[in-house]
């Protein structure tokens, strides 16, 4: 009895395992790590930095579409990987910074279903910027430049 426990709690902990290594998330993050620069970023980088570079190229696809009036890229599901992206210094990762993330996911939703697509926009990229004021003010400047002139 307490070898076939033994063996099914094995089988039970290996698939976890398995599965929290294959999710999607982790697969994106190799998929933005093998399509960095590595001439401008040479370091391996945190899956929180690679998730931010590849957020800053999507929100200014994003800004495009809104200011054109035309067919917004789907990022919502690359966005949630914030929740599980491991960042460079493991204590960002504190109840503030949750409560931040969950409220981008948020304000992105609310972009695909507003009215006001500008509006909705620009409340996303101040989200970020509170964001980035309380944990890494350095890309603050360059947010900045991806809000929509109302």
């Amino acid at each position: 009895m307490k070898k076939s426990f033994l063996l099914v709690s094995i089988i039970i902990f290996l698939g976890a395992v398995n599965y929290n290594c294959s999710s999607p998330h982790k697969k994106l993050f190799k998929q933005l790590a093998a399509e960095q620069d590595r001439s401008r970023y040479p370091n391996d980088d945190s899956e929180l930095a690679l998730l931010m570079r590849a957020m800053d190229k999507d929100m200014r696809l994003l800004k495009k579409a809104v200011v054109n009036q035309s067919e917004l890229p789907q990022l919502l599901k690359k966005f949630k990987a914030i929740h599980v992206a491991t960042p460079t210094d493991a204590e960002v990762k504190t109840p503030q910074f949750t409560v931040l993330a969950q409220l981008m996911v948020n304000n992105t939703e609310k972009i695909y279903k507003a009215k006001h697509k500008k509006k909705a926009y620009n409340l996303l990229v101040n989200n970020c910027i509170a964001c980035h004021q309380s944990y890494c003010p350095g890309p603050v400047v360059r947010i900045k430049k991806l809000k929509i002139s109302e």
